[in-house]
């Protein structure tokens, strides 16, 4: 298990952002300037990276790296209990032709405890690890989407898509994932202790 796992749940966590939201601002639209072009019918639109945000925003640097620890004690775990059950199955496979029959039958119910327990662990271990990757995936998913819908808001932009690999053509100056990253930033500080400070400047201010 590793975050090449966690990041394959970006695909349906954060795909409510591939479409964030069409807001009909109408007259109220800003002229382009600098900002994404504007589509048809005079719409601004622009793309978004949102499993770069995660993971290049701090507060999704500081979420990932727990997460990538978690995912680590998890597995040293599950690797000290695999090694243990196989001490004792090598220490049955070396001794069971000395061995009395009662101390072979009770060898073998500890090899099956092991087994069990093993199992039982990594099961644990899937769950546990799948529940806080869903905790941290649907927090950042939420934030990263209401930055993006107060940044967009803030400069006029009528509709935000999801930047995916398979898109076939786009102009990077519709990208707005790096002012994604800095608004993010603004909005969720993350202090020296490493704990998010909420209720910082708005993108945009």
């Amino acid at each position: 298990m590793g975050l090449s796992m966690v990041m394959n749940g970006l695909g349906w966590r954060l795909s409510t952002v591939s479409w964030i939201s069409f807001w009909a601002l109408g007259l109220a639209l800003s002229p382009a300037g600098a900002q994404p072009s504007s589509g048809a019918g005079g719409t601004k639109i622009a793309f978004v990276n949102t499993t770069a945000v995660l993971q290049n925003c701090e507060e999704g640097k500081k979420e990932l790296a727990a997460l990538d620890q978690f995912i680590t004690e998890q597995r040293k775990n599950l690797e000290q209990m695999q090694q243990e059950l196989s001490e004792l199955r090598g220490q049955y496979d070396r001794q069971y032709r000395l061995l009395n029959p009662d101390t072979a039958a009770e060898m073998q119910r500890a090899i099956s405890a092991k087994e069990r327990d093993l199992t039982r662990a990594q099961e644990d271990a899937q769950m546990a690890t799948e529940h806080r990757r869903d905790e941290v995936l649907t927090k950042m998913g939420e934030k990263i989407q209401a930055v993006i819908e107060e940044y967009a808001r803030a400069n006029g932009i009528g509709a935000v898509f999801l930047l995916t690999p398979g898109l076939p053509y786009y102009s990077e100056e519709l990208d707005i994932t790096a002012d994604i990253i800095r608004a993010y930033n603004q909005k969720h500080p993350v202090t020296t202790g490493g704990q998010p400070q909420e209720g910082a400047a708005t993108p945009g201010s």
